[in-house]
């Protein structure tokens, strides 16, 4: 898979650094935070599971020694000037892909694209945009007292997969393959019977993209159709803001499923 995209090893990055700082491995969970911020950027967003960490200060440590080394080992086999404008390039080609999608140049399948398509306002700014969802992902932490109890972390790690893409205007139909585990953890730990019968079967259906594959000249000339795929990932990470932000969690209480299990240990 990683011959083709590195989405997959995102989403495995995100989810080792939650898993290992689990497993008391802050070390190695700030590695992979790093890993993944250095490599494609959606990383970054494992910085809140510092929330977690039973000991802070030196997982803030951690993360500026491997962030240091990360930066300066390439340096080995090019040019201090020359990796430093390797850097400073990934952010102008990120800042002009941002820019061609924005203005309709490319395609724009994020949450504010597809409210763009849907309002006909291709003025709305993405801040806004980041500013509100920053606001509504950082809700639930409002709850201190649930940072130790593991269903509120694994709703955390859900949120976590999901909002980087959501809220990416970079994010391609593949990127998803990241979000798509957030929504597996949402559905095994989801106790409404009748929002997992509902939403999740919507969400397949349209994550499957058949406009594109049925109709790509219609879809490409409607971005409208292509945009929504993001629309129902918004609505499950909706729903997974609301089950952590309560004060008594909406999920069950069973024990663990096999799958979520597997995933910590």
């Amino acid at each position: 898979m990683l011959n083709q995209q590195f989405n997959a090893g995102a989403g495995a990055l995100i989810i080792l650094s939650y898993t290992l700082l689990h497993k008391d491995k802050g070390i190695w969970s700030a590695l992979c935070i790093v890993l993944g911020t250095f490599i494609k950027l959606y990383g970054v967003v494992g910085l809140v599971f510092f929330f977690f960490a039973k000991k802070k200060p030196q997982f803030i440590l951690w993360l500026i020694m491997w962030s240091l080394i990360i930066f300066l080992l390439p340096m080995l086999f090019a040019s201090p000037h020359f990796v430093a404008h390797c850097y400073v390039d990934w952010k102008n080609s990120l800042v002009g892909k941002n820019m061609l999608n924005v203005l309709g140049g490319g395609t724009d399948i994020s949450i504010m694209g597809f409210f763009r398509q849907l309002l006909d306002e291709p003025a709305i700014s993405n801040s806004l945009f980041i500013a509100l969802g920053s606001l509504v992902f950082m809700l639930p932490f409002k709850r201190i007292a649930n940072f130790e109890k593991q269903k509120f972390q694994l709703m955390i790690l859900s949120s976590v997969l999901l909002f980087p893409v959501l809220f990416s205007t970079g994010a391609e139909d593949c990127t998803f393959i990241i979000s798509i585990v957030g929504v597996g953890l949402w559905y095994v730990k989801e106790s409404n019977k009748a929002m997992k019968k509902v939403l999740l079967p919507v969400l397949l259906f349209i994550t499957c993209n058949f406009p594109l594959l049925l109709f790509p000249a219609f879809a490409k000339s409607h971005p409208l159709s292509l945009a929504i795929i993001s629309f129902p990932y918004f609505l499950v990470w909706l729903r997974i803001i609301y089950n952590a932000t309560k004060s008594r969690f909406a999920y069950a209480e069973e024990t663990e499923p096999e799958m979520v299990t597997a995933l910590i240990d």
